[in-house]
């Protein structure tokens, strides 16, 4: 697979929980909570945010997100950084930085990173003060380019399968398409 060019990925991420995480708000009896959300962001796209846990310094989110890179993109990206920034929602100010996770994936190969615990710190948040930790499961899956010459057939294991039309000029390739025909499942002729 290794050796087929990459023309897509797809980041799969769960922002499972935090814990410990710095407090920003105090209340009228003096004690120290905070309303922690995330915000996701891979290179320049953003991934997506999560929901506000009100009054908690070890919330809970169990929230799944998913990024698809498509063509040039891809291609281009040997290695990313996940950012997970982390704020304290405020209803009548600007949300305060909490701190940030960074998680480096390496868009060479699938890869399923353990689902572990990765320590929150300042970073480029702007937090003044950052602690504690946020649990995630992350995986990558890259799409490969296949291509079959003509006149040759490709078993396909599984009962399902996606196909799109659509191309970019790989380096030093040549674009031809021929299309006979496509072989429903009940006619096995490979």
């Amino acid at each position: 697979a290794l050796d087929k060019p990459i023309i897509g990925a797809e980041l799969d991420l769960t922002v499972i929980a935090g814990r410990t995480l710095v407090a920003k708000d105090r209340s009228l009896f003096g004690k120290k909570s905070s309303d922690p959300f995330v915000v996701l962001q891979c290179g320049s796209r953003k991934l997506g945010t999560t929901t506000v846990i009100k009054k908690s310094l070890s919330p809970t989110w169990n929230q799944q997100f998913k990024l698809n890179i498509d063509g040039k993109a891809a291609t281009q990206l040997d290695k990313s950084e996940l950012v997970l920034a982390i704020f304290d929602e405020d209803k009548f100010s600007a949300s305060d930085p909490m701190g940030e996770v960074r998680v480096e994936l390496s868009l060479e190969r699938d890869t399923q990173y353990p689902e572990k615990w990765y320590p929150v710190v300042t970073g480029q948040s702007g937090a003044k003060k950052a602690k504690g930790e946020l649990q995630l499961s992350v995986a990558v899956v890259l799409r490969h380019a296949i291509w079959l010459n003509p006149g040759n057939c490709m078993a396909i294991p599984g009962g399902t399968i996606l196909l799109g039309m659509g191309w970019d000029m790989l380096k030093g390739g040549k674009t031809r398409v021929c299309l006979k025909h496509i072989v429903a499942p009940e006619r096995r002729n490979c």
